[in-house]
């Protein structure tokens, strides 16, 4: 039985270690996009759609299965790179986010009245790829803090479970 828990706990180490790698990656990622938008050319561009849209989050399973209404800020703009037409439809560089908040996407797509001109960041090498805002908010920061810590935990099972009892 040793044994047995002596692999669970390394492999619980590696597990943990992978989840705080995703998260570490997932927030340089981010940060790394904001960088690279940050350089695109602008254009101006014209608001299509401005609008809040719903949707549902579900957290847990069976009776302790919960939702939750999430709110996200659907803002649709029209755009042209060199007389050639186009449509984009993201916020950010990494896409977009909903909040359970209502508020804060109406906030925020009030910010984009239909009809209203805005400057499109456009990425110079495909002019499809393009968005409205450069700022990433906290949340890069929290997954780049989150998976550091976590990272750190995994390595830490990881590394004592095989400085003491070896890989076997």
């Amino acid at each position: 039985m040793p044994l047995r828990t002596g692999v669970a706990v390394l492999l619980g180490g590696v597990v943990v270690s992978l989840v705080g790698g995703g998260l570490l990656f997932a927030g340089c990622s981010m940060r790394g996009r904001a960088a690279e938008a940050a350089t695109w050319p602008t254009v101006e561009g014209t608001v299509t759609r401005s609008e809040v849209t719903t949707g549902t989050s579900s957290t847990g399973t069976g009776a302790r299965r919960r939702s939750t209404t999430m709110y996200s800020p659907a803002v649709s703009y029209a755009y042209k790179v060199d007389g050639r037409p186009f449509e984009g439809d993201r916020l950010g560089p990494s896409g977009s986010w909903s909040s359970s908040d209502m508020s804060e996407a109406r906030a925020e797509a009030g910010r984009y009245p239909v009809g209203s001109k805005v400057r499109v960041h456009v990425n110079p090498t495909d002019p499809r790829d393009a968005c409205l805002q450069i700022e990433v908010g906290p949340l890069p920061t929290i997954l780049i803090a989150a998976g550091g810590v976590v990272l750190f935990i995994g390595l830490a099972v990881t590394g004592l479970r095989i400085l003491r009892r070896g890989l076997a």
